[in-house]
């Protein structure tokens, strides 16, 4: 993950992050395992359907990776969490993942639901 990268380049970890940030990556983490999960069920049924699922989830994905990034390296070395040192950055991460989450549930949702019918 990109986001991972520039926490190791500023000499940060995610606990130092504003809670938001911290959300937004804990949200990314569950799409990647909605990933997972979603590439599993099409091992199994190699349903076309899925797989154009899996490959909108993988650019949301690296989207939102890229967003979180982003923010990360804009930081200064004198960031605090709690909000001393250098000024905070406000960004769209959250808006963004929180998007992407519900784009994908809702798909996911109306994929299963007609595969029961």
């Amino acid at each position: 993950m990109k986001f991972n990268e520039q926490l190791k380049k500023k000499g940060l970890s995610v606990s130092n992050l504003p809670t938001e940030v911290q959300e937004d990556i804990a949200e990314l983490k569950e799409l990647y395992q909605e990933l997972n999960q979603m590439k599993a069920q099409y091992a199994k049924t190699r349903d076309e359907d899925l797989l154009d699922e899996i490959d909108e989830l993988e650019g949301d994905i690296i989207e939102a990776d890229s967003e979180i990034a982003k923010y990360i390296s804009s930081i200064d070395k004198g960031y605090n969490a709690d909000g001393s040192g250098e000024e905070q950055k406000s960004s769209g991460i959250g808006w963004l993942v929180g998007g992407i989450l519900l784009v994908a549930s809702l798909g996911a949702y109306n994929y299963f639901k007609d595969k029961k019918q």
